[in-house]
């Protein structure tokens, strides 16, 4: 802690109306002087005590206690960093420049542990966020314990900044270890049903023993079932084209086997789920009997013009005794077999208004309804 004394003034009056007081004062006391008025050096001397009253002088005693500088460490605790004991390396690093700094008694270290945020390393807007807190000119020097596997870039400004900060990266890793990555290069996130679409993924094959020559095989899932093997050049980038089949989730899967040495089984499988839509929307009421909510159900599904409507109302049951002449019949048959067994798919929608279990549909069809919702 140091001291230090100074003066300070704090005039009583306006400053402008305290200087023209010393120009008076002056001029009066020359003046008195010049005639050699009797007591013109007390005159003087008065009016000299008079200005300083005004001027209202006071000491200032300041106790200041001075700023340690900060060292920045910056600690990578993602998922990355779990692997092959890296962790333990990284705890150790930090536990040795706590004891390096023990010797400096002005530099204090700041540790921020960085953790997974949405499965990416963000070191340098941790950086960022932690400078803001430490006081101008107080950063020394900023230190990275990382695996080097950082998603994140500084931006223009805290690249200028750290022109005149000294930073330093100590990496965890180990020059020798070995890792392949399935990673997904493009893929679109939304699709129609009956669309052909694009995905493109790269094997990223790593570190001195892994062969960077052999042809790798890569299996392909569609919804978990094998739809393809094929074979993947190390660091090489394949497209391949898929076709959307049906409405919902589709989960596309790409894996490589592990190789001996391997660090992380955990990145050999990369997945790409495509959100596919229809185009329309297909659906199918059946109305049981004719009742007056029946055109509400019409009136509702038709003025959506995305939806395509197949209406159908049972008016005669099977086998109904009807005395009405078969040629002055206009109904045509129920066309159970076409809607519930070949088109079934078709259909997004299944509606049963008033319909009761009349007995049209035959147990076989019920279950083709309930196998297609399943």
């Amino acid at each position: 802690m140091l001291d230090n004394l100074s003066i300070s003034f704090v005039p009583l009056i306006p400053i402008e109306l305290l200087l023209a007081l010393v120009v008076a004062s002056i001029a009066f006391t020359v003046f008195a002087l010049f005639r050699r008025a009797r007591g013109a050096v007390w005159r003087g001397f008065s009016l000299l005590l008079i200005i300083l009253v005004l001027a209202n002088p006071a000491i200032l005693k300041e106790k200041r206690t001075p700023i340690k500088d900060k060292l920045l460490v910056i600690v990578d605790n993602t998922s990355s960093e779990q692997l092959a004991g890296r962790t333990e390396k990284a705890n150790k690093i930090v536990s040795r420049i706590k004891e390096e700094l023990a010797n400096l008694p002005s530099t204090e270290p700041v540790i921020i542990s960085v953790r997974d945020e949405k499965d990416e390393t963000r070191l340098f807007y941790a950086l960022e966020q932690a400078k803001a807190d430490i006081e101008k000119d107080a950063l020394a020097g900023v230190i990275f314990v990382t695996d080097g596997q950082i998603h994140d870039t500084p931006s223009d400004k805290l690249m200028d900044e750290l022109k005149s900060i000294p930073t330093h990266a100590i990496l965890t890793g180990a020059k020798d270890e070995t890792d392949l990555a399935i990673i997904i290069t493009e893929a679109p996130r939304y699709g129609m049903v009956g669309d052909d679409i694009k995905i493109s993924v790269r094997l990223d094959v790593n570190g001195s023993k892994a062969n960077k020559n052999k042809l790798y095989q890569l299996v392909v899932r569609k919804d978990g079932e094998i739809i393809g093997k094929m074979g993947i050049g190390a660091n090489k980038e394949k497209s391949i084209r898929f076709k959307l089949d049906h409405a919902g989730d589709t989960v596309f899967s790409f894996s490589v086997k592990s190789i001996e040495g391997e660090i992380t089984r955990a990145n050999n499988t990369a997945i790409a789920i495509v959100k596919t839509i229809r185009d329309r929307l297909k659906v199918l009421l059946i109305s049981g009997q004719p009742h007056a909510g029946e055109r509400t159900w019409r009136n509702l599904l038709k003025s959506d013009p995305s939806v395509d409507l197949v209406h159908f109302t049972i008016l005669r049951m099977r086998g109904q005794v009807d005395l009405t002449p078969s040629y002055e019949l206009s109904l045509i048959a129920f066309p159970v077999h076409e809607l519930f067994q070949r088109k079934i798919k078709k259909f997004d929608l299944i509606i049963f208004d008033r319909y009761k279990m009349q007995g049209v549909l035959q147990d076989f069809y019920l279950r083709n309804i309930k196998n297609y919702i399943k």
